[in-house]
């Protein structure tokens, strides 16, 4: 019949011990590798934040891409039926008042009938 026999019994070595420290070193490179593809994954998000980021301003300066996005001045009146302005390209900001002194009057010249469409006037 065969014996039964236990490692490290009556030799005082302490074989689990062993055992767990060999698993724990066998696990180092894994733990490594583990440790830098979480690395990766987290440049990678930043990358794409940052891309994302890139992408908004890049809309938003499309819409600078052309001189009228920088002729911002209007003109306006208050009574448009009476005065009337519009702005060019080296319009400058501010407000002016536009006092009116007089009206225009209207004016009507009349002559004789003449005889036809060739006959000398004056």
């Amino acid at each position: 019949m065969p014996a039964i026999t236990a490692p490290g019994v009556g030799s005082g070595l302490d074989i689990n011990s062993l055992v767990d420290q060999l698993v724990a070193l066998e696990k180092r490179p894994l733990q490594a590798v583990q440790s830098q593809k979480s690395n990766v994954q987290a440049q990678l998000s930043s990358y794409g934040k940052f891309k994302s980021v890139l992408s908004d301003f890049q809309s938003a300066m499309s819409a600078l891409s052309t001189r009228d996005s920088f002729q911002i001045f209007a003109a306006s009146s208050s009574n448009e039926n009476s005065f009337a302005a519009t702005t060019g390209a080296d319009a400058r900001g501010g407000s002016y008042a536009i006092d009116v002194t007089s009206l225009a009057a209207s004016h009507k010249l009349a002559s004789g009938a003449f005889a036809d469409s060739t006959t000398v006037v004056g």
